[in-house]
């Protein structure tokens, strides 16, 4: 006889695997056999997953109030990239952190135009494209439904942003882009917000996946409340699955 020293979990895997046995009751012994590799197949799942994700994001303003007559606010295309860490607390439901780097920002059109001398020449001015750049945390809720070996999710969650970089630059009648200036931030540069997503997981092989996700940011109001930065991105990214 030998004794063989099981941890914790060592312990709480094998409990599990023989309640799931004692669970299985039928008259046909095939589906017995397949429903006991299934309970052993879940209790094996692996639980976190280490990925990365990146899009281009079209950002824009909500603003709080009315914008000057005269000029128009679109969307500005930039984009977001970084890492995330997913634990799986039960097979439909799991903990996401996330650390991004988001570019966003907001078209500013002068619908008459203006004029502009940059010290050599005077410049016709059409737009002007405002960029903020942000270290983005996110902690999200993320539930699954399984359909086969692609998983479908939704996620919804509350993040924190902390403003890095702000700037501007003109572009001309002609589409031509000046220089890129960049401001001294005064204010305290944090930002709050909800993010919403809808996707799937697309397995490669055993342990990497590959995902798709539209996803939503929307602030709160950054720091000196004068304007809410949105941003849509459609997100692709690669994840491991690394600990059982």
């Amino acid at each position: 006889s030998r004794i063989i020293k099981l941890d914790g979990t060592s312990i709480l895997i094998l409990s599990n695997m023989i309640k799931k046995r004692t669970e299985i009751s039928s008259n046909d012994p095939e589906k017995d056999q397949q429903q006991v590799k299934e309970a052993e197949n879940q209790v094996k799942e692996h639980k976190l997953i280490i990925g990365m994700h990146g899009a281009t994001a079209g950002a824009m303003l909500l603003y709080n109030y009315k914008p000057i007559s005269g000029n128009e606010y679109k969307t500005r295309l930039g984009y977001i990239v970084g890492i995330k860490f997913q634990y799986k607390i039960k097979p439909k439901f799991a903990l996401c952190f996330e650390a991004n780097y988001e570019s966003k920002g907001y078209m500013q059109i002068y619908s008459n135009g203006i004029v502009y001398n940059n010290g050599y020449e005077n410049l016709a001015i059409k737009k002007t494209e405002y960029i903020d750049d942000y270290i983005t945390v996110p902690v999200i809720a993320k539930f699954i439904f399984n359909k086969k070996k692609i998983d479908y999710f939704t996620n919804i969650g509350i993040y924190t942003s902390y403003l890095i970089r702000k700037g501007s630059r003109d572009i001309t009648t002609d589409g031509t882009k000046e220089k890129t200036y960049y401001y001294v931030i005064t204010n305290i540069p944090l930002n709050f917000g909800l993010v919403t997503a809808l996707g799937i997981n697309i397995p490669i092989d055993k342990r990497f996946q590959f995902s798709i996700e539209t996803r939503n940011n929307l602030g709160f109001g950054n720091s000196h409340n004068k304007y809410q930065p949105e941003s849509f991105a459609l997100l692709f990214g690669l994840a491991c699955k690394c600990i059982r």
